[in-house]
């Protein structure tokens, strides 16, 4: 597992989503209603300072969280986003060593993808998994010229992994374990995409899977 912080990364290979993948991705997640109210039209115009307030302050509605799977080949690229209070109960810098130990902990958990992602077909181990603790840990914004006050409100947890699918094609569901990891993760915003699927779904503790069909 590699930790990732604002300024920079360890020294692993990391997961990039190739072009065509991120595209169709970004036009699926666009028509999911949530995602949309959440996150608005990325075209938007600078200017509306009150709208882009607003989409920040919904992106970070407690208890929600973000998951995008595309399937590409043999990988299956995954990105999972969260408030860091959904995970470890703050959205600030990581100040005691309680916090810090809390944040360090997450981390650790976060990377551990296997575990919070089980697939029923496909033979998908994982590949590799990159961690971002933005605005949680010191370093995040260590020598940033442009932190200000308030920043401490959009601290939030980004992890991408990749997992090896030895049939891809196989892959008829998903699960996740993250509502019993995190409680205070209520509702997480889906989507999977492949060449064969869009498929856009709301995960709640009472509804931790879905079908791939």
């Amino acid at each position: 597992m590699s930790v990732l912080l604002k300024k920079g990364r360890t020294n692993r290979r990391p997961n990039v989503f190739p072009g065509a993948v991120v595209t169709a991705l970004g036009i699926c997640l666009a028509a999911t209603p949530s995602f949309a109210a959440s996150h608005g039209d990325h075209d938007h115009d600078h200017g509306h300072e009150h709208d882009e307030e607003k989409r920040h302050a919904e992106a970070h509605e407690h208890g929600a969280a973000k998951l995008a799977m595309a399937l590409d080949g043999g990988e299956l690229f995954v990105e999972f986003t969260s408030p860091g209070v959904n995970i470890v109960g703050f959205e600030h810098e990581a100040k005691s060593a309680d916090e810090k130990a809390a944040v360090e902990a997450a981390i650790e958990k976060l990377g551990s993808g296997d575990d919070l992602f089980s697939f029923a077909g496909g033979g998908c181990a994982l590949g590799s998994a990159d961690v971002l603790a933005e605005g949680l840990l010191a370093e995040d914004h260590h020598d940033d010229d442009h932190d200000h006050e308030g920043e401490e409100a959009h601290a939030e947890f980004e992890v991408t992994y990749t997992f090896n699918c030895e049939t891809p094609d196989q892959i008829a569901g998903v699960s996740t374990s993250l509502f019993e990891t995190w409680p205070g993760i209520e509702e997480v915003e889906t989507v999977f995409l492949s060449d064969d699927h869009q498929i856009s779904v709301e995960l709640t503790a009472g509804a931790t899977e879905f079908e791939v069909k």
